[in-house]
């Protein structure tokens, strides 16, 4: 038997305890590499999830812009539209724009289906759309205009382009 003290704290630790610890470490090593394989083969599907969500924004092309809207028919604010076309693959995403960036881990790698972020308004994250790959984003811009497709190259997008969400 060992004994470790840490100020008046004494515990003593046997073999068999040391057995059972040493048990529990490997359930769990082997409980974490079963989650990663599932992980793994749950992304390669991901990509796919993603595209479909794209789908789902493209179908509404040419919805209007509408403050606060989230309904294919009535119009989308552009984190509705994100919320919608997410919804529609299951993933659960937050409702305003300031959240989904909280919400979701950066990349400076964006693949079709994650998120860009603009500071427009001031110093604070104001707008975001979907990356839909070869530089362009979907997105519902502002009031008086509709759900597009737009490149993020130009200087307008560049002087306000903040980040990227990884999905």
């Amino acid at each position: 038997m060992t004994q470790y003290s840490h100020s008046n704290l004494k515990a003593k630790v046997t073999k068999p305890m040391m057995i059972v610890a040493l048990c529990l470490f490997s359930a769990l090593s082997l409980s974490n590499m079963a989650m990663a394989d599932h992980r793994r083969n749950t992304f390669s599907d991901f990509s796919s999830i993603k595209n479909a969500a794209i789908s789902y924004a493209k179908e509404q092309l040419g919805t209007p812009y509408l403050f606060g809207g989230k309904q294919p028919g009535r119009g989308f604010d552009c984190s509705g539209l994100i919320q919608y076309a997410y919804q529609k693959v299951g993933i659960q995403i937050p409702r305003d724009t300031r959240s989904q960036y909280q919400f979701l881990p950066k990349t400076a790698t964006p693949e079709p289906g994650d998120l860009v972020f603009f500071k427009i308004r001031g110093n604070r994250i104001s707008h975001a759309g979907i990356y839909i790959g070869d530089n362009k984003m979907i997105h519902a811009p502002s009031s008086g205009k509709r759900v597009e497709i737009t490149r993020l190259d130009t200087p307008y997008w560049q002087k306000h382009f903040y980040a990227f969400g990884k999905i």
